[in-house]
């Protein structure tokens, strides 16, 4: 805005009032985590815009708005199905301005209720989505090519999920890839490409148990002349478990 007038007249003062609702009306800014609760999924948040003040010479001054306390953090929910992460003071988001006071519906039931604070579109009144980040603070392991979605660390060593476009679905740390379920439902352990079939302890046991069967009911037949001779110790008393302790399979 222009330098403004010593002696405004009437349009002058509707301008400079428009002017100053629109720069105190608050809708959506990068925000700063300064404290978490997970048990409330609550945050602290720091808003990262100064405001910028009219000054009389037409310019502007700029002012930090103060901390956020206990702002709403929207994780995806449906339910009692969701999904939260290790939101953690330095991640940034994006501060929602709500069009008016959320507090009284969220410690209500659900149902239609008149707010107890009348601001519009008021700092008091923001939720937090998180996500938002710098241009030079990328994802560096994001979904891109065949790999329709990742879940997990943003850190290219760390653990996650991957489901490709394929239908495989990778479980891997950093490069490499521990488990992969195929598409045609083919599970390789230890490495994407595993091709060694694991024994299936059920069908393991009962091969071994026909075998002392087989082994403790034989009879040796005597040379000509002679009779059948039983043999007369087992020869194998039992089986060890061969099954995995921590993989189970159909």
């Amino acid at each position: 805005m222009s330098e403004r007038p010593v002696d405004p007249d009437l349009v002058d003062v509707l301008d400079a009032r428009t002017e100053a609702l629109l720069l105190d009306f608050d809708v959506a800014l990068p925000a700063r985590v300064q404290a978490y609760d997970a048990a409330l999924q609550v945050a602290d948040v720091v808003p990262l815009l100064r405001r910028p003040v009219p000054l009389a010479d037409g310019t502007h001054d700029f002012e930090a708005d103060p901390v956020c306390p206990s702002v709403p953090v929207l994780w995806p929910r449906v339910g009692a199905w969701g999904l939260s992460l290790a939101l953690a003071p330095g991640d940034t988001g994006l501060l929602v301005c709500c069009d008016g006071d959320l507090a009284t519906w969220r410690v209500g039931d659900g149902s239609v209720v008149d707010p107890v604070l009348l601001q519009r579109h008021h700092l008091s009144h923001a939720v937090f989505l998180p996500g938002l980040h710098r241009r030079g603070a990328p994802l560096e392991a994001a979904a891109s090519g065949s790999a329709a979605a990742v879940l997990g660390s943003s850190s290219s060593s760390g653990p996650r999920v991957v489901i490709r476009s394929t239908g495989d679905v990778e479980v891997s740390v950093g490069g490499s890839v521990r488990v992969r379920v195929a598409a045609d439902g083919t599970v390789h352990l230890g490495d994407s490409a595993a091709s060694s079939l694991v024994a299936l302890a059920t069908l393991v046991e009962a091969r071994l148990t026909a075998i002392v069967t087989a082994f403790n009911t034989h009879t040796h037949v005597a040379p000509p002349g002679g009779g059948a001779t039983a043999v007369p110790v087992p020869v194998i008393t039992g089986s060890n478990a061969v099954g995995a302790s921590r993989v189970r399979a159909t």
